[in-house]
C-alpha cells in the first residue's frame, strides 16, 4: 500500500534520483510484465506461453519451435511445458509475427566447475580392474630407463639447440663490445 502521493506535496521522494526507477518497476509490477529471459539451462521446462505472444489465433496456424538439431515441435499456449534438451539456440516462428523469435540454451555452469579430488579415490578409480592394460614390451623399456620409442634423438636435438642459443648471444655481445670502442658507436 502506498500512503503518500506520487507528487512533491508530501515528501520529497520527486526530487530524489531513486524516484524514475522506482515509479518504472512500480508501473511494471502493475503491469504483470516478466522481463525475458536472456538464456535458459539445459534440462529446464519453458512455458509455451512466455514464447507466444498473446493474438487471435483462431484461423492461423501454429507457432513452432526449431531445436537446434532441426527438429520441429508445434507449440500451444496452453498445452504442457516444452523441457529442453539440448544446448544451442531455439528459434520460434510464429505466423502472426514477422520475424523469428530466438533463445539460447546453455549447459549448467556448475558442470564445468573445477573441485578438489581426493588422491586416493582417483588412484583408486584410474585402476579400476577394467581399465588395467598390459604393457608392451616398448613401454617396459621406456620405464627401464630405455629410449623412448619413435623418438630416439630429441634430447640430442634438444641439447643442440640450447647451444646453439647460448652461442649466438655471447656472439652478440662481443661483437657489441668491439663496436663501442672507444666511446663511439
Amino acid at each position: 500500500v502506498w500512503a503518500t502521493t506520487l507528487g512533491d506535496a508530501w515528501t520529497d521522494l520527486p526530487l530524489q534520483p531513486v524516484y524514475l526507477p522506482f515509479v518504472h518497476r512500480l508501473l511494471l509490477h502493475a503491469a504483470g510484465w516478466r522481463e525475458d529471459e536472456p538464456s535458459r539451462l539445459v534440462g529446464s521446462s519453458v512455458d509455451p506461453a512466455t514464447l507466444i505472444p498473446p493474438a487471435e489465433r483462431e484461423d492461423q496456424e501454429a507457432p513452432v519451435l526449431v531445436m537446434p538439431g532441426g527438429e520441429r515441435r508445434a507449440l500451444d499456449a496452453t498445452g504442457e511445458p516444452v523441457v529442453v534438451e539440448l544446448s544451442g539456440i531455439y528459434e520460434v516462428r510464429d505466423p502472426a509475427t514477422p520475424a523469428p523469435r530466438r533463445f539460447a540454451v546453455n549447459v549448467d555452469p556448475r558442470e564445468n566447475g573445477l573441485i578438489a579430488v581426493d588422491s586416493a579415490a582417483f588412484r583408486t578409480a584410474a585402476a579400476a580392474p577394467d581399465s588395467v592394460v598390459a604393457p608392451t614390451a616398448e613401454a617396459a623399456e621406456t620405464a627401464a630407463g630405455g629410449r623412448e620409442p619413435g623418438r630416439p634423438l630429441w634430447w640430442p636435438l634438444l641439447l643442440a639447440a640450447s647451444v646453439l642459443f647460448l652461442l649466438e648471444s655471447v656472439l652478440s655481445n662481443v661483437g657489441r663490445a668491439r663496436a663501442t670502442v672507444g666511446g663511439v658507436p
